[in-house]
């Protein structure tokens, strides 16, 4: 137990460390763009600045009948927006679009070692376009309460058990109750009241059954991550006090039972993985150790999971093995995958062993 802990430790820290460097150089690129960008507007707001001083003054010097405000401010916008300003200001767009984009590979690439990414643009915009800032609003806001109130054990009435379980049937729905359930997370909270364990377990079964009725991989496996994240304090036998961690009351959800949900998983998190880091990467044999070395430790990290939610020894070498052969791993790294994998089992055994 004490050699995967800090394995997985040691991972965990080296793709955060990778994702800040990539940042880091991403956030100089973008102040170098936006320096450049704001210092050629600050230009044009210096000779914008001196066409108002030249209308106040002319304003000043007659009488306030003969004053006409629109037609002043017509005539400087007139002659402010030449064509080299209009094109000028295309490029600070460009700038700021690409800014945007730098946040989103970065935030893919931070979140990765927490939660699952989102696998393509296009499911980012069918899950967010038709969302109003009213109805986020509104679905935040009943997220956050009935998972507060479950979290404290209060009493939760049926009318509003229904609302939410309407509200989790769309994607952004359950994308909604991940994000506030990963504030506690945020605050660091992550001991949950014994009273209040079983009915923040409900909500997350509520969850799966959408996300399983509607495929919903990403979500599925953001509550598998968060379900490691929170337990609750139990007092056992000889007055021993036990982690309960989410997990244990979601272990059995169907789910985790459907070979195909785990072989999309891990195709969906490592080609999005591979997206984001290969627009940086110089060489092609820089990039063929990345994606190798990447591929074996998703892999390994996928194995782990799949046997801590119930699949057996073979199912997990199948399916590991057979993404393993289809992403082209090298075969020098397949004996190390099979000792990974069975380590886990021996580490389960011992920890279930030291239970008893």
């Amino acid at each position: 137990f004490t050699y995967s802990a800090k394995g997985a430790r040691i991972e965990y820290i080296n793709e955060v460390g990778a994702a800040l460097d990539i940042y880091q150089k991403l956030e100089e690129e973008r102040m170098n763009l936006l320096k450049e960008k704001l210092g050629d507007y600050y230009k044009k707001l210096a000779i914008l600045g001196e066409k108002m001083k030249a209308v106040t003054d002319n304003i000043s010097s007659r009488s306030i009948p003969d004053i006409s405000f629109s037609k002043e401010i017509s005539r400087i916008v007139e002659t402010f927006a030449t064509e080299k300003h209009e094109i000028e200001a295309i490029e600070f767009a460009h700038a700021v679009s690409r800014y945007e984009d730098i946040l989103k590979k970065f935030n893919t690439l931070y979140v990765k070692a927490n939660s699952p990414v989102i696998s393509s643009l296009e499911e980012f915009k069918i899950a967010g376009d038709d969302f109003n800032a009213e109805e986020a609003d509104n679905i935040t806001q009943v997220c956050k309460s009935i998972l507060e109130d479950s979290w404290n054990a209060a009493d939760i009435s049926p009318i509003r058990i229904s609302e939410f379980k309407e509200i989790v049937k769309t994607v952004k729905g359950r994308r909604q109750f991940c994000e506030a359930l990963s504030e506690f997370r945020t605050k660091g909270i992550f001991i949950i009241p014994i009273k209040g364990y079983k009915l923040v377990a409900e909500l997350l079964n509520i969850v799966l059954d959408e996300a399983d009725n509607n495929y919903d991989i990403n979500n599925a496996l953001q509550i598998l991550i968060l379900s490691q994240t929170y337990y609750a304090k139990a007092i056992r036998e000889m007055k021993h006090l036990e982690k309960i961690y989410l997990q244990q009351s979601i272990q059995d959800h169907p789910l985790w039972k459907k070979v195909s949900f785990w072989e999309q998983a891990i195709r969906m998190n490592v080609e999005a993985e591979k997206s984001v880091v290969a627009s940086y990467i110089e060489s092609e044999e820089e990039k063929t150790m990345r994606d190798q070395s990447m591929i074996f430790g998703r892999l390994g990290t996928f194995g782990y999971n799949m046997q801590q939610f119930g699949l057996d020894q073979e199912t997990c070498e199948k399916v590991i093995f057979g993404y393993a052969e289809e992403a082209g791993l090298s075969e020098d790294m397949l004996p190390g995958l099979k000792v990974r994998l069975g380590e886990n089992v021996a580490n389960d055994c011992a920890g279930e062993e030291e239970r008893r």
